[in-house]
């Protein structure tokens, strides 16, 4: 242990505790004698204590983790910064535990620009810098030491609002309508930046939308480019939207109906078409399966059919719609013939008559008919029956059975007397 003290040289812990201690010790014996002595001591040794205090907690100087940003205020109304301010660097001396929990959040940097006109100032930053606990904390340097800052004159336009879309909607979706609360957007700011401001749009992410949806997106002014213009203000900064997806793929149930061609047999009608199943499921494009109200089958020939039919028949499928599962259907077509009627005078066959006689007068028979139109149209020749039979007869007026008979499907109106005079004379 040193004996006496240079106050120009360093001295390390145990050797300012030794100092205070014998400073302490005089003290004492000089406080017997005098009072005002004693006092004058007590102050000296609270000097000596803060001393040795700050001896034992010895500082260390490194940078504060982090960057403070500059918070420029009071600018005046007029005018706007065209510029960024940089972020500083702090360098502290502090002591060892003040450093275990110190950040940039423990400092500010608020430049007051009050006073500065338009125009580019250097700007000492140092003085600016605010922080809290100055008794273990001491500034020791900022970097960068000094700031630009750019004054301009302040400007507003408006612009009318827009948006951007990003990303891809999913298979099956499309963008319908884009609807923002307000028309337009205004920019404020500096003339340099403003001027630069093409329009003012919001992002819209398409990875996100699975449906029409109701969202408050950000806005962002951007020069020609597509680059971001910041350091401008925009009002509002962010706006609702509604935003409509359409499906573009849709299924949808439509009717199947018959097609047919060409007409039925003489004498033949329709009477019914039957379908199963009688509609079908399709899809596709939206724009595509909303123009289609119904499917149709392939053409069923119906020329000359006189009978019902019952086939199985494919689907008419337009291009772009699928049909799921079986594009077939089964088609019953119900044909009836046409009913009339017909009134005719039929001659009398004449069996077993001998050749020396012959009827005074031809017989003959008038039948009103009903039944299908095609057979009517062919009664002289389907096989209607009407006939005497006359066998051994002669000379004279006789009375005989008339025998009568229609094929199936006719039916007589006006029924035949069921026996007829015949008058036979001699064959001359």
């Amino acid at each position: 242990m040193r004996d006496r003290f240079d106050l120009d040289q360093e001295i390390n812990r145990d050797e300012a505790l030794e100092l205070a201690r014998r400073f302490w010790n005089r003290l004492y014996n000089a406080g017997k004698s005098s009072p005002s002595l004693l006092i004058i001591s007590i102050l000296l040794s609270l000097s000596l204590w803060v001393f040795v205090t700050d001896t034992e907690n010895a500082r260390e100087i490194d940078s504060v983790p982090g960057f403070v940003p500059v918070v420029p205020v009071s600018i005046a109304s007029n005018l706007a910064i065209a510029n960024v301010p940089p972020t500083l660097k702090i360098f502290v001396a502090a002591t060892p535990d003040r450093w275990d929990t110190l950040t940039s959040a423990d400092f500010q940097a608020r430049v007051n620009l009050n006073d500065y006109p338009e125009g580019e100032h250097l700007i000492d930053i140092a003085p600016h810098i605010e922080f809290a606990d100055k008794r273990s904390v001491r500034l020791v340097e900022v970097t960068p030491s000094q700031i630009t800052i750019i004054l301009e004159p302040r400007i507003t336009k408006t612009f009318r609002t827009e948006y951007q879309l990003y990303g891809s909607l999913a298979s099956g979706l499309q963008m319908g309508q884009v609807q923002f609360a307000q028309q337009d957007t205004t920019v404020t700011g500096p003339k340099s930046l403003v001027g630069q401001v093409d329009s003012v749009a919001m992002n819209l992410d398409l990875n996100d939308l699975a449906g029409t949806s109701k969202r408050t997106l950000a806005l962002h002014a951007y020069d020609t480019s597509g680059g971001e213009i910041g350091g401008v203000r925009l009002n509002p900064s962010s706006m609702d939207v509604d935003i409509e997806v359409l499906e573009t793929q849709i299924v949808k149930r439509v009717p199947i109906v018959i097609s047919t061609s060409g007409n039925p047999a003489p004498g033949f009608s329709i009477t019914g078409l039957q379908i199963f199943p009688d509609s079908v499921e399709i899809s596709g494009e939206r724009v595509v399966i909303e123009g289609i109200e119904s499917i149709y089958t392939n053409d069923i020939q119906l020329d000359s059919i006189s009978q019902n039919i019952s086939r199985k028949i494919g689907l008419r499928v337009p291009t772009a719609v699928e049909v799921p599962g079986n594009q077939f259907a089964d088609v019953e077509i119900s044909v009836v013939s046409i009913q009339g009627q017909v009134e005719i005078t039929l001659p009398i066959s004449i069996e077993g008559l001998a050749p020396e006689f012959r009827p005074k007068e031809t017989p003959v028979l008038t039948v009103k008919f009903s039944g299908p139109v095609n057979l009517l149209k062919e009664i002289w020749t389907i096989g209607v029956i009407a006939k005497i039979e006359l066998t051994d007869l002669g000379v004279g007026v006789h009375t005989v059975p008339l025998f009568f008979d229609v094929p199936e499907g006719i039916k007589v109106l006006t029924e035949p007397p069921p026996n007829l005079d015949v008058e036979l004379i001699a064959t001359e």
